[in-house]
C-alpha cells in the first residue's frame, strides 16, 4: 500500500454559497455614528480620560493622540453586494449519467428542481413544481429516473418517474398521507425496492416492483416484507434488498432481506448505540461496505462478511469518514495493463477534520487487499458523491473557500464550489461545467 497525491483533476463547476471572509461585509456594517469615546487598547499608554462633553481637544493634543493611535486601515470593501449574496444559487446531489455527464438538483427556480448542464455552462432545470424535489436517482443505462416530491413540504414523499429524452414525469405512487423513501434499482433497471409505510402509518415495509416508467396499473399494494420500525432500502442486487434500520441519529443496524426465501440477516449485532451508515454491496457481493463507529471513537469505513457478519476495519483515521460512494456497477471494473481488472472494489469517500472534508480514493484487488489509496488536492465541506457506474469517473458536490476560477475576489465572495470529476486513470483533466452570473 501507498499513497498518492493526485494532481490535476477534472473539474465540473457548480454551486453553492460559501465565504473566504466576512471583511467586506463588516466594513459595509461599521459605516455609521461614532459612539462614546473608548480608552486606546494600549497598555503602554499614560494614563487617559475622555474630554468632557462640549471640551474641544487642543491642536497638541490631538497631534499626539493621532500621532501615538494611527487610525485604523479601512477594511477593503467587498465586491459583492448583500443583496447579491442573499442571491446565490446552489447546485447539490450529483448524480452521474454516465463518465461525463451528471444531472443535480438545483434551486435557480426558488425550489430544488432537477437540473442538468446546459450550452453554454448554464443551468437547464428538467422539472418544474411548485414543491421540491426531495432527491432521486438515475436507473441504469442513464436513460430513467425516479424522484421523490411531497406536497406543501407535508414531507409524504410520493415516488415518480422522468424519462431524460423528453417526456413528462410520472406519479408511481399517489398516497398523499404515506410516506415513501427513494428507490434502488437492481442492476438492470427493471425491478424498485423502496419502503413505505402504507400498511399501517407507522412501520417503513419493503416493497418491490417492476419498474417501466410508466404509471402502475393499480396503486392497491402488498408489501414484500413486512418490517417494524423505521426502514429505507440501501442497494438491491438478486432477490437481495440491504436496508438500514434506524432507531435513532446515532443507532443504526444494517439487514440483508432476501426477497425469495423471505429470510432476514442482521449484519450488525451490537449493544448500545452504534453508528450505521451508507452500506453498499461490493461488485461481487460478498462484501458490505458501511460507515461506523464500532468499537471507535471516529467513524470508520468497515467491510462485513456476507456469509459470517464478521466485520473489520477497512479505513481507520483520528478523524470521522464521511460521505461514502461506491460504483452501481455495469460489468467488469476497467481492466489494467495486462488485461486483468485494475481493481475489485473502488470506494470513494471523504475525511473530516477542523469542520472541513478531504477527498480520498481506495482501490482493492479481488482477495481485498488494498491497491492504491488516493489523496486528490480537494477540500471543502462535501455535500455528495457519486461514481458512474464504469468505475471511471466521481462527481462531487463541494464547499470550499476558494474563489471561482478567474475570481480575483479574496473576501466575502460567492463561489460556485467545483463540483469535481475525479478519474481514477492516470489522465487527468479540469474544467468546470456551468457558469453563473451571481
Amino acid at each position: 500500500m501507498h499513497r498518492s497525491t493526485l494532481g490535476p483533476w477534472h473539474a465540473l463547476g457548480v454551486t453553492g454559497l460559501f465565504f473566504t471572509g466576512l471583511t467586506g461585509l463588516t466594513s459595509l456594517l461599521a459605516l455609521g455614528c461614532p459612539g462614546p469615546a473608548k480608552q486606546p487598547a494600549c497598555e503602554a499608554c499614560a494614563p487617559w480620560q475622555a474630554p468632557p462633553l462640549g471640551v474641544v481637544p487642543s491642536a497638541s493634543t490631538s497631534a499626539s493622540v493621532a500621532a501615538a493611535h494611527p487610525p485604523a486601515p479601512t477594511p477593503k470593501p467587498s465586491p459583492y453586494t448583500l443583496e447579491q449574496l442573499l442571491d446565490v444559487k446552489r447546485a447539490v446531489a450529483p448524480r452521474a449519467l454516465d463518465d461525463d455527464r451528471m444531472l443535480f438538483l438545483s434551486d435557480v427556480t426558488g425550489t430544488y428542481q432537477l437540473a442538468k448542464v446546459g450550452e453554454g455552462g448554464k443551468t437547464q432545470t428538467i422539472t418544474a413544481f411548485p414543491d421540491r424535489v426531495s432527491s432521486y436517482r438515475v436507473a441504469p443505462g442513464g436513460k430513467r429516473l425516479v424522484f421523490l416530491k411531497d406536497t406543501g413540504g407535508d414531507e409524504n414523499d410520493q415516488i415518480f418517474a422522468l424519462p431524460l429524452d423528453g417526456g413528462d414525469a410520472v406519479a408511481l405512487t399517489a398516497s398523499p398521507k404515506v410516506k415513501h423513501t427513494l428507490p434502488c434499482f437492481d442492476p438492470a433497471g427493471k425491478k424498485l425496492a423502496f419502503t413505505s409505510n402504507a400498511r399501517n402509518g407507522k412501520d417503513m415495509d419493503v416493497y418491490v416492483e417492476a419498474f417501466t416508467g410508466a404509471a402502475p396499473k393499480s396503486l392497491d399494494r402488498k408489501p414484500a416484507l413486512e418490517l417494524a420500525g423505521n426502514h429505507a432500502v440501501t442497494d438491491f442486487r438478486g432477490n437481495e434488498v440491504l436496508v438500514v434500520e434506524a432507531r435513532s441519529n446515532v443507532d443504526q443496524d444494517v439487514w440483508i432481506l432476501d426477497l425469495a426465501s423471505k429470510k432476514r440477516t442482521l449484519l450488525t449485532k451490537h449493544v448500545g448505540d452504534e453508528r450505521w451508515e451508507s452500506p453498499r454491496f461490493s461488485r461481487d457481493g460478498k462484501v458490505v461496505f458501511a460507515l461506523s463507529d464500532r468499537g471507535r471513537e471516529f467513524v470508520s469505513l468497515l467491510a462485513i462478511d456476507v456469509a459470517t457478519q464478521k466485520s473489520e476495519v477497512v479505513i481507520a483515521e483520528d478523524h470521522d469518514l464521511a460521505t461514502l460512494a461506491l460504483p452501481r456497477w455495469d460489468g467488469a471494473p476497467p481492466k489494467g495493463p495486462k488485461g486483468k481488472p485494475a481493481f475489485e472494489d473502488l470506494i470513494v469517500y471523504g475525511i473530516t477534520l477542523d469542520g472541513t472534508e478531504s477527498l480520498a480514493i481506495l482501490e482493492r484487488d479481488d482477495k481485498r487487499h488494498e491497491l492504491r489509496r488516493m489523496t486528490p488536492k480537494l477540500k471543502g465541506v462535501i455535500g455528495a458523491l457519486d461514481v458512474a457506474a464504469s468505475g471511471k469517473a466521481a462527481f462531487v458536490a463541494i464547499e470550499s473557500a476558494a474563489s471561482p476560477p478567474g475570481s480575483t475576489a479574496s473576501t466575502c465572495a460567492p463561489a460556485r464550489p467545483p463540483r469535481r470529476r475525479i478519474r481514477t486513470t492516470r489522465a487527468w483533466r479540469r474544467r468546470r461545467s456551468t457558469r453563473s452570473s451571481r
